[in-house]
């Protein structure tokens, strides 16, 4: 009727015009006489054809708003019931009907007109207070296909509007309402921020936590809470911001695919993140992806559930998760039982899916089962943030070496690129190296020894597809078992726990130099530095299972790291930078050596350099060994930029691999 009236006012724009029309049908020549041409408005058929709603799209869009408000009308109870504001109204009018009626009045009938009512008024107040798409508008049509959502998002603005310039109170109280049930305590749940903090107001990021116990903790045994997520309590705009309306999968899907699923250094954009708010689409072709895009939620955890999928990164992290609390707990009850496996981690997390999955599907909000130990994964979250690459060791010193094990990750970088930004464009800077040198995609990312905190999700995610080289099968980021990520958290603790020991060494012997003494290791007088350094070398590897095999496997790679060094080192559009000056000076140094080794082992000596079990230089060669040992310190301690190099690389060098490329 609306409509009506608004199409005309606006084509008979005088009483006199009015009045005719009034009278029967206008014809042209009346509409001449009373309609004066100063008077008379543009005029588009097809606005006013759908203004009426007597337009193809007009039909459609009146049957479809008519189907919508027919199958919510016709809704089960019990599942209409589950949106939160439909509850409340449908509970409220059912009470208050009933309580008028006498005890002895309550028949079948009279309780089936109650139930009706009620559900006559929950369709009505949802419909009024929230969302009213009859009252379509002319932008929402045009947008229909790019912001799905806008004319729900302009209808919640409208209606709180209202009610803010009728009863201005209302939005006080509102606020009240928001603030203090995320911070009133109570004995029941607790609401913690996004970091795992109590929260301080209102936020979607935060996160209602319930405990578990009784029945459910037999069926979920390595979930000590469970929580819901504010913003899914949220009945009047989900979360969601009402400023800024969402995009739709006709817009994100395609966008996705042509333009930023292959830069991902584009992730830091304002634009990117209001299109992605929770990340691109995945899948491993252009269908999976597509489908994941309006795939709802309950259907892809079930999925990636009862396949075990370990591509899901959420998925294999919550696993590694469970099979490192399976350990930890084994270890310390005295490894009573079987020893924890894989099998038992991923049939746990699959159960804990297969909640999400159904509460997803039936309950008006998702319920996530939360680790014992959450409160240490978000610290190491926090940590990661604040000191990238340096992040295990100050956390570390902070929580101490069991909590590192929590730490771990679902994935491995196999070159050592950070998945950040920043190494991103240093990839696409450095691309053709990267490809002739894969071993140094690291070194040449900056990732080696980095303090960038800026994790970004696109970033990892191209990383997981993208080869190393084309002549490679391996990608730049491999996922990992739960034992593989339970190994791994091991050998970040050894390899965190043999820096520290690194540092201390070099510590005192800066002391003994200082005191006139000699500065190396390998020095008779420091002998008992070096027996203290290698018992405590044995502690680590006693206690992190898989780092020996990492501590020693740097010599086996050796030769093809010293190739791709030199591929590296010796380019012009390096010069600049001081871990790869560091890098060609070692090389230089490491040549002009193994030139004098060459010229012994020409007259019958040898051409290997050899260490006590202590590290001393022993041996035809000792002299050399000593020397190099002496320069390779030095060097270390001078350039900060290349020890992290050296660490990772060259410590276990015996100069025993001749590269052509030194000659």
């Amino acid at each position: 009727m609306e409509n009506s009236r608004t199409v005309f006012d606006h084509v008979l724009t005088t009483q006199a015009s009015r009045d005719a029309a009034k009278a029967g049908e206008v014809i042209a020549a009346q509409a001449e006489r009373a309609i004066p041409l100063e008077l008379r408005n543009q005029i588009h058929g097809d606005d006013i054809a759908l203004g009426l709603g007597q337009s193809i799209e007009g039909k459609y869009i009146s049957k479809f708003i008519d189907s919508a408000m027919n199958f919510l009308a016709t809704k089960p109870t019990d599942r209409l019931v589950r949106h939160p504001y439909a509850s409340t109204v449908y509970r409220q009018t059912l009470r208050h009907y009933l309580s008028s009626v006498e005890s002895d009045a309550l028949t079948p009938e009279v309780l089936e007109a109650a139930e009706a009512t009620a559900r006559g008024e929950a369709t009505r107040q949802v419909r009024n207070l929230l969302y009213n798409m009859a009252d379509e508008r002319q932008i929402s049509h045009m947008l229909r296909f790019v912001s799905p959502f806008f004319q729900a998002q302009v209808e919640v603005l409208e209606k709180y509007a209202h009610l803010a310039m009728e009863k201005p109170e209302t939005m006080a109280r509102l606020a009240q309402l928001y603030v203090g049930s995320q911070t009133m305590p109570n004995p029941f749940f607790k609401v913690v921020d996004q970091d795992g903090n109590p929260a301080k107001g209102y936020s979607p990021d935060n996160r209602v936590v319930f405990q578990n116990f009784g029945p459910l903790k037999k069926l979920f045994p390595y979930a000590s809470s469970f929580t819901i997520p504010t913003s899914s309590l949220d009945v009047i705009t989900q979360g969601q911001n009402p400023f800024i309306p969402s995009t739709g999968p006709l817009v994100t899907a395609p966008l996705s695919e042509f333009h930023y699923r292959e830069r991902p250094e584009l992730s830091n954009s304002a634009i990117y993140r209001w299109l992605y708010p929770y990340g691109q689409p995945q899948g491993s072709n252009f269908l999976e992806r597509a489908a994941s895009s309006v795939e709802p939620a309950w259907a892809r955890r079930l999925t990636t559930s009862e396949t075990e999928n370990l591509d899901d990164a959420a998925f294999a992290r919550r696993a590694a998760q469970i099979r490192v609390q399976m350990q930890v707990d084994w270890e310390n009850g005295g490894r009573v039982g079987p020893e924890p496996t894989d099998e038992k981690a991923l049939e746990a997390t699959k159960n804990e899916y297969r909640l999400r999955a159904a509460s997803s599907l039936l309950l008006p909000t998702p319920v996530t089962p939360q680790s014992p130990y959450q409160p240490l994964i978000d610290a190491y979250r926090q940590y990661e943030k604040k000191y990238g690459e340096a992040a295990s060791e100050k956390f570390y010193d902070d929580f101490g070496p069991d909590a590192l094990l929590f730490a771990g990750d679902a994935t491995h970088s196999v070159g050592g690129m950070a998945p950040t930004v920043a190494a991103k464009t240093m990839y696409d800077r450095y691309h053709g190296l990267i490809e002739q040198a894969p071993s140094m995609v690291g070194v040449l990312t900056g990732s080696i020894g980095s303090n960038d905190p800026d994790f970004s999700q696109a970033v990892y995610d191209w990383q997981m597809r993208t080869r190393v080289s084309p002549l490679s099968s391996d990608t730049l980021r491999e996922r990992q078992s739960p034992s593989e990520q339970m190994n791994s958290a091991y050998v970040n603790r050894g390899w965190v726990q043999y820096n520290k020991l690194q540092d201390t060494v070099t510590s005192a012997l800066r002391t003994v130099a200082a005191q006139g003494g000699s500065s190396s290791l390998s020095a008779s007088s420091n002998a008992v530095v070096r027996a203290w350094r290698n018992k405590q070398l044995q502690a680590i590897m006693a206690s992190n299972p898989g780092w020996e095999a990492a501590y020693t496997s740097a010599s086996s790679n050796l030769e093809s790291v010293l190739q791709d060094a030199y591929h590296v080192a010796f380019d012009p559009q390096l010069d600049s930078r001081a871990d790869i000056t560091g890098l060609r000076s070692y090389l230089i140094a490491r040549a002009q050596v193994s030139a004098v080794l060459d010229q012994r082992a020409a007259v019958g000596g040898s051409h290997t350099l050899t260490y006590t079990p202590d590290g001393a230089p022993t041996g035809q060669n000792a002299d050399v060994g000593t020397v190099w040992q002496n320069y390779t310190s030095e060097m270390v301690a001078k350039n900060p930029a290349f020890a992290p190099i050296y660490n990772r690389y060259f410590e276990h060098d015996d100069l025993s691999v001749v590269i052509p490329a030194a000659r």
